[in-house]
């Protein structure tokens, strides 16, 4: 299924790299997907393939009898690649910690990379719903070391500075950092700041566009805005943005948009 017939791409920045230098391509994708409830595995995967993915962040993913699972997901995304012969198969990592301590909302990682070193980091807040985290794993592309994260938090700062001061961010060892997910902030709060001040870059600031303009979040209302919500945030040196957006779906299939961004790591 083609690109255009499930979405249109916004706000989306293409910057060509020097053909002085080398680089290494990595793409990745965000979305909450609000447990199925809008749409199937199959619809999720036929919006995730035609962008050539490499790692992907859900949040909200069930782990409860009844409901599709990753390991679904993951299926309906290996059908695709194996229906264009492609040789790559995704795998999941998937948490133990529920958004709201539900067990329709756990948080994953999808790859067709290797994993290794996965965990989870308990991000929990005190004056918010419990249950915030971020899941992790390690990564090489182009032999270059990768620490993916995907997590689902409350909108304050306490859980952003508590996955800084994590071991798996203090003692990170990898080149480049991505960490993705529904943040419930919008760029410019608090937890947006102590990103910021710990090394950490949102993809839209390489992206000319105006948040203000645009949401990730109750999409279903068009009388509301509530802003960008959903980030993608990276780490490292000689990384940069070279395209990305927010897809906007013809079709909902869920209360957010999902979020993309290829980086290029020059060497």
């Amino acid at each position: 299924m083609q690109l255009a017939t499930l979405m249109s791409v916004i706000f989306q920045l293409s910057v060509k790299p020097s053909l002085a230098q080398s680089t290494v391509t990595i793409r990745v994708a965000a979305w909450n997907i609000e447990f199925f409830d809008k749409g199937s595995p199959k619809e999720i995967a036929e919006v995730f393939h035609p962008l050539n993915l490499d790692i992907i962040a859900i949040e909200e993913i069930p782990a409860k009898a009844g409901y599709p699972t990753s390991g679904d997901l993951v299926q309906a995304l290996n059908l695709l690649e194996r229906q264009g012969r492609s040789s790559r198969v995704w795998k999941a990592f998937t948490g133990t910690i529920g958004s709201g301590l539900d067990d329709r909302k756990f948080k994953a990682i999808l790859s067709h990379l290797p994993m290794s070193k996965k965990g989870e980091i308990a991000l929990p807040s005190a004056e918010c719903w419990k249950g915030g985290s971020a899941v992790h794993a390690d990564l090489k592309i182009s032999g270059i070391a990768v620490t993916a994260l995907a997590l689902h938090v409350p909108g304050i700062p306490e859980n952003k500075q508590r996955m800084i001061d994590s071991p798996v961010i203090i003692n990170n060892q990898s080149e480049v950092l991505i960490a993705m997910g529904d943040y419930n902030e919008k760029l410019g709060g608090p937890g947006d700041k102590i990103l910021r001040k710990a090394g950490f870059k949102p993809v839209w600031d390489s992206i000319n566009i105006n948040l203000s303009e645009i949401k990730t979040h109750d999409i279903l209302k068009d009388h509301v805005n509530s802003g960008v919500i959903d980030h993608i945030y990276y780490k490292g040196n000689n990384v940069r943005v070279t395209n990305g957006g927010v897809l906007k779906l013809h079709k909902p299939l869920s209360n957010h948009y999902p979020v993309w961004a290829e980086l290029e790591m020059v060497y």
